[in-house]
């Protein structure tokens, strides 16, 4: 049995379950908010994941999908390899240099 593969997948789950109940709560009344605006329409928060490694593979753009990061930070001179590359823009990860 592949642990790590289940880990993986129970956390993806409770991560969207937690952006389904952010997403479900009621408005506080007690808050102003401009009127057009809803506590419950706002946009959940993008999950980022945010590497230090030399080369990013597309195991850790996989990784990270699972684990539901839309956003991957790297560094100036990480190299990421076309596969990677492709798996993020089809799973619209975004991969962020800086």
């Amino acid at each position: 049995m592949d642990y790590e593969a289940l880990v993986q997948e129970v956390l993806r789950r409770v991560l969207l379950k937690l952006q389904e109940l952010e997403s479900k709560k009621s408005c506080n009344a007690n808050v102003p908010q401009p009127a057009a605006v809803c506590c419950c329409e706002a946009s959940a928060p993008v999950i980022e994941k945010t590497f230090k490694k030399r080369v990013i593979s597309e195991r850790d753009v996989r990784e990270a999908a699972v684990a539901g990061a839309k956003r991957i930070n790297i560094c100036e001179n990480t190299i990421v390899t076309d596969l990677a590359r492709e798996y993020a823009a089809k799973n619209r990860i975004e991969v962020v240099r800086g």
